[in-house]
């Protein structure tokens, strides 16, 4: 919003060869991309001064403003953000604007220069977005109001003038009387602006935004359809005709029935199961990784499968935690002691920190296994085999595998057909003859 005290100085001030931006970052100056915008958005419309509203920064030096401002002929001053709130930075052509004096407050920056021999007052304000606080900024406000020149007034106001500003807003609101009240207290004027995206612009993408939900809503209806009831549809019917087919011997009309239903029925079913999938991908995407519902379900579910809530030893349950410790301890403790007939020296596990996995749906200590021995028995004895049978392999393998053998490739055949094929097509004879000659 801009704002210009009383009318008698709009004609003037549309008449001075001022032009100055406003912007409101939403986000910061610490992205570069938007420091390009600022600076490319400088170089084109020159202006004679900028505002940026919610810079988020808490400390600003001419390093900062000369990636904002394309050229050294400048001055700045700012207001420093509330930690990653607020702040603002007002950019002046030293050369164009004279008698800068600037004076600040937590939420404004008021800058008087002359311009074409015209005092002139420039406030940049930043409204807080409470509406019980805004009441007492337009108090504040109101003092610097006094200025025998020209008054302009830029910035965001976190409110709206008329209820058709804002998107399904039906009526004044408090806040909205209050800068009412300002603006007619303090004989202020709202002035037309130049915006870079205009509020017909911001309604035209929302219209277009609700014409293609309306567009995707229409062929997710006529097009994909509903997938489910499809489903449902298809199975009665393939089931209908195996019924007649158990009783009678199908006509050829009802075989293509048949045979097309079933197709059918495996496109629908692959299309809900890629639904499904886009679906738990974007739920991973969004909520995986952040303090969410679905990460907490997720890691719950995991903990109740890996959780062991009781053990049963000898036909006893035991729940308590230290309980199940020891048993579980005690228990593979003489499991692989060398009284035993498994042979294994584990001397170097330590058994205090034994993580051990149950199998599902059983309490038995029996059917705990230990994590770091899971099929490590079977993983001993395919190796042995392995190692020994690696010398007897050539004489029981043909020479014409190529694949998963030491020492070949697969490649190779592939490598055989492709030659065969091009000296087929060089000789212009038959692939058959080929291989019949070899």
């Amino acid at each position: 919003m801009i704002y210009i005290d009383f009318p008698g100085l709009y004609a003037i001030f549309m008449s001075l060869p001022i032009n100055f931006i406003t912007w409101n970052c939403r986000g910061g100056l610490l992205s570069f991309r938007k420091q390009s915008f600022i600076r490319n958005l400088v170089s084109k419309h020159n202006p004679s001064f900028i505002g940026l509203v919610e810079s988020k920064k808490e400390n600003i030096d001419a390093f900062l403003v000369r990636k904002l401002w394309p050229n050294l002929d400048f001055d700045f001053s700012f207001v420093p953000s509330i930690g990653s709130s607020g702040g603002l930075l007002i950019i002046w052509n030293s050369v164009l604007l004279h008698n800068v004096s600037v004076t600040k407050g937590s939420r404004w920056i008021c800058m008087d220069f002359s311009f074409s021999g015209f005092s002139i007052r420039h406030i940049l304000v930043y409204a807080s977005n409470a509406a019980s606080e805004r009441s007492s900024f337009w108090a504040e406000l109101a003092p610097l109001i006094c200025y025998p020149g020209l008054i302009i007034i830029s910035g965001d106001f976190n409110e709206i003038l008329k209820p058709e500003e804002r998107i399904n807003c039906q009526d004044f609101t408090a806040s909205m009387l209050a800068l009412h009240d300002f603006l007619n207290t303090t004989e202020l004027m709202d002035i037309p602006l130049h915006a870079i995206c205009s509020s017909n612009e911001v309604t035209t993408f929302v219209q277009k935004i609700k014409k293609l939900h309306l567009l995707i809503k229409e062929w997710n209806a006529t097009v994909f359809g509903n997938q489910n009831k499809i489903i449902k549809d298809l199975s009665e019917e393939i089931l209908q005709l195996d019924i007649l087919a158990d009783s009678r011997q199908l006509l050829e009309d009802e075989r293509n029935r048949l045979a097309c239903c079933k197709s059918d029925l495996w496109t629908a079913e692959k299309a809900v199961e890629n639904m499904w999938i886009q679906k738990s991908r974007l739920n991973w995407s969004i909520k995986g990784d952040k303090n969410s519902k679905f990460f907490h379900s997720i890691a719950s579910m995991h903990y109740r499968n890996n959780h062991i809530y009781s053990v049963e030893v000898d036909g006893i349950s035991f729940s308590d935690p230290h309980e199940i410790r020891n048993h579980i301890r005690s228990f593979y403790s003489a499991l692989y002691d060398r009284n035993h007939h498994v042979y294994s020296d584990i001397s170097g596990l330590d058994f205090n920190y034994l993580f051990a996995v149950q199998v599902s749906g059983s309490s038995k200590i029996n059917d705990c296994r230990p994590i770091s021995l899971v099929n490590g028995m079977y993983k001993l004895l395919s190796k042995c085999l392995s190692i020994r049978l690696a010398p007897l392999l050539p004489s029981v393998i043909s020479d014409y595998q190529h694949a998963f053998i030491k020492g070949r490739s697969i490649m190779d055949c592939a490598m055989i057909a492709n030659e065969l094929v091009h000296l087929a097509s060089k000789r212009k004879d038959s692939l058959y003859n080929i291989v019949d000659e070899s």
